[in-house]
């Protein structure tokens, strides 16, 4: 590791240095739940998929039906055992019927340190599993938000059963004692004509605790800071110093505890040409939650937020952070540290540089920061100093008077510097440029010239550098734009 041009440089020699540790060796797969058992289900067409609300262990199912699998309605040539309880009530365009939710109760006592979950179902069409409250997995449904109004993605081979359709890391979600597995199933759309539901459920674990896996023991070079209480932001931009190619993460990572159990989020590139939402169960082993857009270039600017019972991954797109996925955390989900990493998941070399990351604390967000002083209008002057409110609260007029953007000279090139209010992640800051007042444009010209700095009155200065010379050159316009998310 390196400090060059303010910026933070990994480099990994030729090795393996992977995110995750060995995996938990485990023995056959033991059955807990077949195709015929009974489940809780309803059919009401209530909005219950938001936050997984009847998934939650301590959600009251007393005055759900019940009945034994399979479970639907419009099937005829199911395997054994059949449908044999096809009472659930059709979707149409009057009840806007989709989705239908399932819940069933089973014991468990092995070791949850490295306990695999192996689903076989017959499901039409879509299906989202939940154990205790957390989501394992999506089978035809996107990842990230849904809601009720969700279609699933067409069964393509009705009547079959999709062995292993899921296989999940259940570490951190099993517990000894009564677990909750939950399902939500998604139709294809309102009309349709059958629904099924059906699983059977296998768990691999050991029967005895072990002596526990420790994720510091993994070898992957990680910066760290401390994440505070509450609501925060860290981003960074990553830069791959040359061609990459194999298998390898480069981003953020923060270390969470759930209940006493640890697990790491990280987001950044995959591979080097996808950015993704990755994880490392409490077991060690690590995973891409979701591979999200293809990306076009060695540098990526990425971004986690905390945001209440919320942990938001995104990537700046253009001129704005773009959200691709969103994990929802059990009540009670402490975050300790965050910062840069990079592993290898396979033989190779890796080097890449980071801006270092920049925390960002939600004290007060600019929705927030308006109700408390009385604003109901953003392009509204703020008091006298010819500032809307929205530019007044992205440069803390109302901490410091000193919020004008500077031009100067750093060394042998034009500099721009501006101000930045904690927090940053409701608001966008960008720079353009233009030669005539009139037309502008992104300035591309730009570029971080090392890390912002923090003041004493809690905001950021960010300092830009041109690859123009201080000399006589055509006449160039800067100015700071701030603009809320779209």
């Amino acid at each position: 590791m390196q400090d060059n041009d303010g910026r933070l440089t990994i480099n990994i020699p030729l090795g393996l240095t992977p995110l995750g540790l060995p995996p938990v060796e485990v023995p056959a797969p033991v059955q807990y739940i077949d195709f015929g058992d009974v489940w809780k289900y309803d059919d009401s067409g209530d909005e219950l998929t938001i936050g997984g609300v009847f998934a939650q262990p301590a959600f009251d199912d007393s005055e759900w039906l019940s009945g034994p699998g399979f479970l639907g309605r419009g099937e005829s040539g199911l395997p054994a055992p059949g449908l044999q309880t096809d009472t659930l009530q059709r979707g149409n365009s009057t009840n806007g019927l989709i989705t239908y939710y399932f819940r069933k109760e089973f014991e468990f006592s092995g070791d949850p340190v490295g306990a695999q979950l192996y689903i076989d179902q017959i499901v039409d069409d879509g299906v989202r599993y939940y154990l205790n409250g957390q989501v394992i997995g999506n089978v035809r449904l996107p990842g990230g938000n849904i809601d009720s109004n969700t279609p699933g993605t067409k069964l393509p081979v009705e009547d079959e059963i999709e062995p292993d359709a899921l296989i999940a890391d259940v570490s951190g979600s099993i517990i000894n004692g009564t677990n909750v597995l939950a399902a939500e199933v998604h139709n294809e759309s309102t009309g349709s004509s059958d629904v099924v539901f059906g699983v059977r459920v296998d768990i691999a674990a050991n029967e005895e605790a072990g002596e526990g896996i420790d994720l510091d023991d993994a070898i992957h070079p990680w910066i760290t800071q401390p994440l505070p209480a509450g609501n925060w932001t860290l981003q960074t931009e990553v830069k791959l110093e040359k061609a990459q190619f194999g298998e390898f993460y480069a981003g953020l990572l923060v270390e969470a505890d759930q209940g006493g159990t640890p697990f790491r989020y990280g987001v950044g590139y995959k591979d080097g040409s996808h950015v993704a939402a990755i994880r490392v169960n409490p077991s060690g082993n690590s995973e891409t939650m979701l591979e999200g857009p293809e990306i076009n270039s060695s540098n990526l600017v990425v971004r986690l937020q905390r945001s209440g019972d919320n942990l938001v991954f995104s990537f700046r797109d253009g001129a704005s952070y773009t959200p691709f996925h969103t994990v929802s955390l059990p009540a009670g989900t402490t975050f300790s540290i965050g910062g840069v990493f990079a592993s290898t998941e396979m033989t190779m070399s890796l080097e890449a540089s980071f801006d270092y990351a920049m925390l960002v604390e939600q004290s007060t967000d600019f929705t927030a920061w308006m109700v408390d002083n009385g604003f109901t209008d953003e392009n509204a002057e703020y008091g006298t100093t010819g500032m809307s409110n929205l530019m007044a609260y992205a440069l803390g007029r109302d901490l410091s008077d000193v919020v004008e953007p500077t031009i100067g000279v750093d060394g042998d090139s034009v500099s721009f510097t501006h101000r930045q209010r904690i927090p940053v992640s409701n608001l966008d800051y960008s720079v353009e440029s233009s030669t005539d007042l009139i037309d502008w444009q992104p300035a591309g010209d730009l570029a971080p010239s090392g890390a912002a700095t923090e003041n004493p009155d809690g905001t950021w200065t960010v300092n830009l550098l041109s690859n123009l010379t201080p000399v006589e050159q055509p006449t160039i316009y800067y100015r700071l734009v701030v603009k809320l998310p779209q």
